[in-house]
């Protein structure tokens, strides 16, 4: 370790340091003139930064803004769709008895058509009747095959031989 402290404190022979060069106006006009230009450059590059932060700033803002307005709108909807699905729910039974009421009328109108057909076949029935009962007290006037085709407005096929009534 002496060994070390004895080079470190022994003296070098290390050559004159050079004096500085000679630096004229121009050079310092043209170095001043490029010191401001840098500068200038510099400037720019950070307000086109700075200006950058700020439109991501306001366009942050513009869309927190937005997301706190759909956050309103989705909360209102969401509320109505609330509304709404109480409203089907407690009309619900009502449209069950609308269902309940249109069957029964379907029925209804099954049987009326049914039975319509029925009075029609009595209505029928009833004609007959009277022709036949015409026919019995005119027997002597006019032959029943006749009346019948009279009435009918053809004749029937089983028609063709006189009957006696």
């Amino acid at each position: 370790m002496a060994e070390i402290n004895e080079r470190a404190s022994s003296s070098l022979d290390c050559p004159p340091t050079p004096a500085p060069p000679m630096v004229s106006d121009e050079m310092r006009r043209l170095s001043a003139e490029m010191h401001n230009k840098v500068s200038m450059y510099i400037q720019g590059q950070i307000e086109g930064t700075i200006d950058d932060y700020k439109l991501l700033e306001d366009m942050n803002k513009t869309s927190a803004q937005r997301y706190a307005d759909m956050k309103q709108v989705t909360k209102r909807v969401s509320e109505k769709i609330n509304e709404l699905n109480k409203k089907a729910e407690d009309i619900r039974p009502y449209l069950e008895q609308i269902d309940e009421i249109d069957q029964a009328t379907k029925r209804l109108e099954e049987a009326t058509a049914v039975l319509d057909n029925y009075v029609l076949g009595l209505g029928r029935m009833s004609s007959a009747l009277t022709v036949i009962h015409l026919l019995y007290h005119s027997r002597d006037t006019i032959p029943f095959p006749t009346a019948i085709t009279i009435y009918f407005g053809y004749s029937l096929p089983c028609m063709h031989t006189s009957l006696a009534l």
